[in-house]
């Protein structure tokens, strides 16, 4: 069968990839809201997505479960950071 070219086909592996992480951390979140490495993945893969808003919504929550999660300050800062470069918006 016909292939995608070499770059194409890598971001469609990468679409793919986030998809299904996205997909698994949404479906921890569901079988427990409380696990706060699950809003910081889903955080994570939201900004990878460029998807700035949302992933800041997933870091806060993280952060109001942990206060102290380095993953979710670190990507609430890079994400912050994403926001303000583009006038806050998606």
């Amino acid at each position: 069968g016909r292939r995608l070219p070499g770059a194409l086909q890598s971001q469609s592996t990468f679409s793919t990839t986030v998809d299904k992480a996205l997909a698994s951390y949404d479906a921890a979140i569901e079988m427990d809201p409380g696990l706060a490495d699950a809003h910081a993945g889903r955080g994570d893969v939201l900004y990878a997505r460029g998807r700035t808003e949302e992933a800041l919504a997933s870091y806060g929550r993280a952060l109001r479960i942990d206060p102290a999660h380095d993953v979710a300050l670190a990507g609430r800062d890079r994400a912050l950071a994403r926001a303000a470069g583009r006038g806050g918006g998606d």
